[in-house]
């Protein structure tokens, strides 16, 4: 990770209590350990959008998060951090999920920004047949070009964020809770928010899990400005990250 990256901490040590959780972003004296331990083991040519961790989304109504631990894999009820980016996306597979089976190919459409097609069709998606709702080939209200909001979260003690794809059955409540938080004119990346997993179940009875968004602590407006250009920074890596599903579609609506 290049050292513009690594967020210039306030000097003074006197962190508010969200901050006590994010140690390597606000402590000065952990900085140059961060940079020797990137330079280690991610090398020269530093982070890549591909090498960060996926935090996935459960399938068949579970309520546990699976994420990458460093004994393996883990599960848990509940992730908390910073969200210190986000973009919205859309993937169209022309082979449904169900037929494809366990093998893993590209879409054979992608947008990083859920305005811009590249691939077949291509184009500008809200023009796009495949966008439209009731395009789905399964039938129901459900878009056959899916659209995802991708989140770079940060959790407390860690010191590279993950990669978290909301899936179009929890877009609802992410657009509720960023609409929420702009209304009170506070900033996404200048708190604390914790994704949480409810059960539901789509028109055809099939239960799959829906993210919950709460907000937690708010950071002080010194500790904002150190985030601030760390946000930034985050938001460009996010940018170019590919399109890369990481649920199970089991919608055939807009819930």
């Amino acid at each position: 990770m290049p050292d513009s990256l690594l967020p210039s901490a306030p000097q003074s040590m006197e962190l508010s209590p969200p901050a006590k959780q994010f140690l390597p972003i606000f402590d000065p004296r952990t900085h140059e350990e961060m940079r020797q331990v990137l330079e280690d083991n991610l090398g020269p040519r530093g982070l890549t959008p591909r090498q960060l961790d996926r935090i996935k989304v459960p399938t068949g109504g579970a309520q546990m998060f699976s994420l990458q631990g460093i004994a393996g894999e883990e599960a848990l009820r509940e992730i908390t951090g910073i969200v210190l980016a986000w973009t919205d996306g859309r993937a169209y597979y022309s082979v449904p999920f169900s037929e494809r089976g366990k093998q893993r190919t590209p879409p054979d459409c992608t947008s990083k920004d859920a305005l811009y097609g590249v691939g077949k069709p291509g184009g500008e998606c809200r023009h796009c047949p495949m966008s439209q709702w009731e395009s789905d080939p399964k039938g129901g209200r459900g878009q056959a070009c899916k659209e995802m909001r991708r989140l770079l979260l940060l959790r407390g003690g860690l010191m590279l964020p993950e990669l978290v794809t909301v899936p179009p059955t929890s877009l609802k409540n992410a657009y509720a809770y960023f609409q929420r938080l702009a209304s009170y004119r506070v900033p996404y990346w200048s708190l604390v928010t914790s994704l949480r997993l409810e059960k539901a179940s789509n028109a055809d009875g099939i239960d799959y899990a829906r993210i919950t968004f709460t907000s937690g602590e708010l950071f002080p407006e010194n500790e904002r400005e150190t985030l601030r250009p760390y946000h930034n920074q985050m938001m460009n890596l996010l940018r170019d990250a590919e399109i890369e599903p990481e649920y199970e579609d089991v919608s055939h609506d807009d819930d």
